[in-house]
């Protein structure tokens, strides 16, 4: 099995994974302790996502811009659907930290990109 197979699997299991913590009901996870821990859980959660997209999917430039735009509008809608839920309180700067998340993350891939060595090993090349 081929490496870029395995992100792809990798990325839609962590996709299924993380939609379905953003959309449970609140009582279901563990209760926040400081907001900032939610905003921090957001950025991480969609910069291991974007990582993950970008390695399974993105070849060119405009592949790269495509994960990019997909990964924010979809933090979009996660929040749109958490506001729709009746059980969750879909917010603004969650979708903030989603796309700060997103951007932290291409700029690692760019660094992996351009590193002879990681490139080879993440095939991003």
């Amino acid at each position: 099995m081929s490496i870029i197979i395995i992100f792809k699997y990798t990325f839609w299991l962590t996709f299924a994974i993380l939609t379905y913590l953003f959309l449970v009901p609140q009582q279901y996870l563990i209760p926040e302790v400081f907001d900032w821990w939610d905003k921090l859980q957001h950025s991480l959660a969609f910069g291991v996502l974007t990582i993950l997209g970008l390695l399974a999917y993105a070849r060119t430039g405009s592949e790269v811009f495509r994960v990019i735009i997909v990964l924010s509008i979809y933090g979009a809608l996660i929040e749109v659907l958490q506001t729709l839920s009746g059980w969750r309180y879909g917010e603004f700067r969650d979708w903030v930290a989603d796309v700060l998340g997103v951007v932290i993350a291409w700029g690692v891939f760019a660094l992996i990109q351009n590193n002879q060595y990681l490139s080879r090993i993440f095939k991003t090349t």
